[in-house]
């Protein structure tokens, strides 16, 4: 698969979890056990979320404990807020407390992020606009000037001194541009 299709499947994967959680932990409301609530939301759940789901009731269909199945579907997925309520779930069944709860409130905590996420995106896009024009800046310019006035850019080609330069002007747009791009692109 592809890094883009990748992304874009991780991105509806993430977007979908808290819904998961949160009917998860409604079904327990309702009486489920956490198995049967697992199996439940499984059955009406969409992709690219009931894979991961499918995959942990088969394990534990086929006899695997809950924590097997669990760590299991951690491993398997390797994202970051599976991981969480994975831990999470596995932490409560080994010190107790009320499970239901704690899955809405891990819910909420990913939906936030999520939108905390979207906000940041939102607020650092002139940031990226403006690395853009930075990287463009040095190319579009040379190639006005030798449209313009060939003569005055050939000294930039021809002698030492002008290489010299270009390579020194094309280095510092290249770390302009990269400490733009990490500063505006932030991982949460």
């Amino acid at each position: 698969m592809n890094i883009f299709l990748r992304k874009i499947r991780e991105k509806k994967l993430t977007e979908q979890i808290p819904d998961t959680i949160e009917a998860l932990a409604n079904t327990m409301k309702a009486g489920y056990s956490f198995e049967q609530g697992l199996t439940f939301i499984m059955r009406e759940s969409i992709e690219p979320m009931k894979s991961p789901l499918k995959y942990t009731v088969e394990k534990i269909e086929y006899g695997f404990t809950t924590k097997e199945a669990l760590k299991a579907l951690q491993k398997h997925t390797q994202h970051k807020d599976i991981s969480l309520v994975v831990d999470s779930i596995l932490m409560q069944q080994a010190l107790g407390g009320n499970l239901v709860e704690m899955l809405e409130k891990i819910s909420n905590i990913i939906r936030e992020r999520i939108k905390l996420q979207n906000d940041l995106h939102t607020l650092t896009a002139q940031g990226r606009f403006s690395g853009i024009l930075i990287a463009l800046l040095c190319p579009v310019s040379l190639i006005m000037f030798y449209i313009i006035s060939p003569q005055y850019i050939s000294v930039m080609f021809n002698t030492t001194l002008g290489q010299l330069l270009l390579i020194i002007a094309l280095t510092l747009e290249a770390i302009g541009f990269k400490l733009i791009w990490n500063i505006t692109h932030l991982e949460m």
